[in-house]
């Protein structure tokens, strides 16, 4: 289980954003950042970004049996709506951590 860094998160001042996936359900591209492990989410994507995304995503077809997820950097910093943790997400994360690394 990864170790956040709770501080980092509320302090990052410069989010380095990498696409990594997709929502479906609310038709948004998937953020995370290199920096604090903060996740973010990419609101009504154009067509070509939408597209653009699928490449992200790893999945298999009958032309590439082997094709593999390629996240990439997502420049447009301030079209990234920032999903920090709540306080009760912290809570609940802490205590399965510590339960599983004692």
């Amino acid at each position: 289980m990864i170790k956040y860094n709770w501080e980092k998160m509320k302090t990052c001042e410069h989010h380095g954003w990498i696409l990594f996936s997709v929502s479906y359900k609310e038709h948004a591209l998937l953020v995370h950042c290199v920096e604090c492990d903060m996740l973010g989410k990419v609101r009504n994507p154009s067509k070509q970004e939408w597209d653009d995304a699928y490449s992200v995503l790893p999945h298999s077809s009958i032309f590439d049996p082997e094709c593999e997820g390629k996240p990439y950097t997502w420049v447009y910093n301030e079209r990234v709506e920032p999903n920090p943790p709540t306080e009760e997400q912290i809570t609940n994360y802490m205590e399965v951590y510590n339960e599983e690394t004692t």
